[in-house]
């Protein structure tokens, strides 16, 4: 696995001893080693937007190859961090570039060198030259060495730009996860509510007509009960506190059903504006083509090196053959047969220190400051992106915070309604109703069953094989009635 500290981009070193990783804590322990954030402090999550936990770690630790994870180091001190405490991480964390490089002084050595060509033997110019040429090669390497040094830390600098963002979209992966199962759960108990609130409601509305109905029917009296009416088997006070409580339930539901689905709507308002808020802000595609000019600016400063060593080797080897000396022992005795061609090749040298000194030294001057200035700009735009991270993460952490309270007020709320129809369990307000309709699937009952006891008598002998399919009917009716009918009577018949 690969580990990055979001807040930076930049890759932690590993891996420790997996061996030794036996639990979410362990990797924990080996990470505050690694980079000094506090076990308390880290959020470990995937790339998929997935918080790392026992049940995933060893998949994590074992994975290789293209199935090798990604996980990134969240930093909760920085959430609740004070300005000072960014600044420095800021300061810490923004890279120092390489010291500027010295101008050339081509020229002043130019006129150096005229000055003591006159004053000096034909093999002491010889040797000045080579100097000159050398310091010529110096120059050149510091500037190479300082561009190559600076171009690896823009690459250095995008990549962990771009690591940045992945952390910001893994964070926003995974806000979007928590407030889709946030608002899903909200909007079930949103409609059971609703459903019950409508259904309770309505029970309310119609409580005064449905015990005026029980007033006026009385109990047949072949019943035999003691009440002459239905309305008698009803405890006023009973229903008094039922329908208040029944009309607290309905003024609660609605309210904290409003509530929450507001609340819905607000955090999934407030991740669209940071979700928007970072698109407008990805430059991703502009560090890309920094670096892209970054690197073809060293590609011409290499050239154009390669294009003056060239030159330096030419040098030596007129140098070598106008001493008639090998390159190799060229330094150990420098003696010449022919002042007028050595005073000719001596010339080409002066002319071609010139031209080096006017165009090839300052164009790779150029070329360095570019990059250096190219690098720099990537250097303040980490730092930016650094503060930035910050910022976003606080925006996440504050909308996850908000999420994390809707649930157990959802839960309060749920539970709130299951002890309502826990405690009136078959004894809410539709048991008014449920008498009367009770009473008359008695009646009808009652009736059925005699016309049926009646048929049996009359016409058993004759009806027999038909009645004993007849008979399986009648039985299923009156499990019917017997478990279903029965219960909802004040009374047994």
């Amino acid at each position: 696995m690969k580990i990055y500290r979001a807040e930076t981009g930049q890759q932690v070193p590993w891996p420790p001893n997996k061996k030794e990783i036996n639990s979410v804590k362990d990797l924990k322990v080996e990470l505050e080693k690694c980079i000094g954030v506090p076990v308390h402090s880290q959020i470990l999550m995937t790339s998929f937007g997935t918080q790392v936990k026992e049940s995933n770690l060893q998949d994590i630790l074992k994975a290789k190859d293209k199935d090798e994870y990604i996980l990134f180091c969240y930093d909760r001190q920085y959430l609740d961090a004070l300005p000072e405490e960014i600044s420095n991480l800021l300061d810490v964390e923004t890279p120092q570039l390489e010291p500027k490089v010295p101008p050339f002084t081509g020229d002043d050595s130019l006129k150096s060198v005229e000055r003591i060509l006159k004053k000096q033997t034909v093999s002491q110019n010889c040797e000045t030259y080579l100097s000159l040429f050398r310091t010529f090669d110096d120059y050149s390497q510091m500037v190479i060495q300082t561009s190559t040094t600076h171009t690896q830390l823009g690459k250095t600098l995008v990549e962990e730009q771009k690591l940045q963002r992945m952390a910001l979209n893994v964070a926003m992966t995974n806000l979007e996860t928590h407030n889709k199962t946030m608002e899903m759960n909200v909007k079930a108990f949103a409609t059971l509510a609703e459903k019950e609130r409508v259904k309770q409601t309505s029970l309310v509305d119609s409580l005064s007509t449905d015990l005026e109905i029980l007033k006026h029917i009385q109990v047949h009296p072949s019943l035999q009960l003691t009440h002459k009416k239905l309305v008698d088997w009803i405890d006023p006070q009973h229903i008094d506190t039922l329908k208040q409580e029944t009309i607290q339930l309905c003024q609660f539901l609605a309210q904290e059903t409003r509530e929450l689905l507001t609340k819905t709507t607000e955090l999934a308002q407030c991740e669209r504006e940071v979700l928007s808020d970072i698109a407008n802000k990805n430059q991703l595609h502009l560090l890309d083509g920094s670096l892209a000019d970054i690197q073809e600016q060293l590609q011409r400063a290499q050239f154009l090196k390669d294009t003056r060593k060239r030159d330096r080797s030419r040098v030596t080897d007129k140098i070598a053959e106008l001493l008639h000396r090998p390159v190799t022992d060229l330094f150990a005795s420098l003696s010449v047969s022919e002042p007028q061609e050595a005073k000719k090749t001596l010339g080409l040298f002066h002319h071609l220190a010139e031209y080096q000194v006017q165009n090839y030294l300052p164009q790779l001057a150029s070329y360095e400051l570019a990059i250096r200035q190219k690098v720099t700009t990537l250097a303040i735009s980490k730092r930016n992106s650094i503060q930035e991270l910050i910022k976003y993460m606080n925006a996440v952490s504050q909308i996850q915070s908000e999420i994390a309270s809707v649930e157990p007020r959802l839960k309060e709320a749920k539970e709130c309604l299951d002890q309502f129809k826990t405690k009136y369990a078959q004894r809410d307000l539709e048991s008014v109703r449920d008498i009367l309709f009770g009473y008359g699937a008695l009646m009808i009952e009652i009736v059925r069953r005699r016309e049926y006891v009646q048929l049996v008598s009359e016409h058993g002998l004759l009806l027999s094989d038909l009645m004993t399919k007849y008979k399986q009917e009648e039985l299923k009716k009156r499990n019917f009635f017997d478990q279903k009918v029965l219960k909802m009577l004040p009374f047994k018949p």
